[in-house]
């Protein structure tokens, strides 16, 4: 197993921001959470819309230029829905990059690279996971909670997420 780095930052503008920022100085398979997010985004500048400490918030940082972008998409998503189907959350992948319960999003993934066909300097992973959230703006989202009336622990829950998407890489 590769070794893990965990930061966890209260807020911050966003999770992939902060990796693309700082990638020279973190370790390959570093992850950075928070509580919030001041500009989240999905692709195309989308805003990600999470209420604070409700959600899963985090970005995977890999460095293996050997890595490739559909390979990685298709273990995060699987992993994903493997992680709902174990709280019995039946959901779906809709491409390019979310996942889906009963036609809402649950889950949104933002892969963002930098380099070239010779090397990539690095692949960043942005997972939002709708968790706790009881209302959204947006009609098209619901949340693990909405779904099964649990309320569930946040970091045993990101960690869960995390361990996966390492052993099974």
């Amino acid at each position: 197993m590769s070794n893990i780095k965990h930061l966890f930052l209260e807020e911050v503008v966003s999770t992939n921001d902060y990796l693309k920022n700082n990638y020279r100085n973190l370790e390959n398979n570093t992850f950075i959470s928070t509580n919030f997010q001041t500009k989240g985004r999905g692709q195309f500048l989308r805003k990600w819309e999470s209420k604070r400490g409700v959600n899963i918030l985090i970005s995977w940082l890999i460095k293996d230029s050997k890595s490739s972008i559909f390979k990685i998409r298709k273990h995060v998503t699987n992993v994903l829905i493997n992680v709902l189907k174990s709280k019995n959350i039946d959901a779906y992948f809709e491409y390019p990059n979310d996942i889906f319960v009963n036609e809402k999003k649950i889950a949104g993934i933002l892969i963002e690279t930098k380099g070239n066909k010779q090397q990539i300097d690095y692949i960043i992973v942005g997972i939002g996971l709708n968790v706790n959230q009881d209302e959204y703006d947006e009609l098209k989202a619901i949340s693990m909670k909405n779904i099964t009336n649990e309320i569930y622990d946040i970091d045993k829950l990101k960690n869960e997420l995390i361990n996966k998407l390492i052993e099974k890489l």
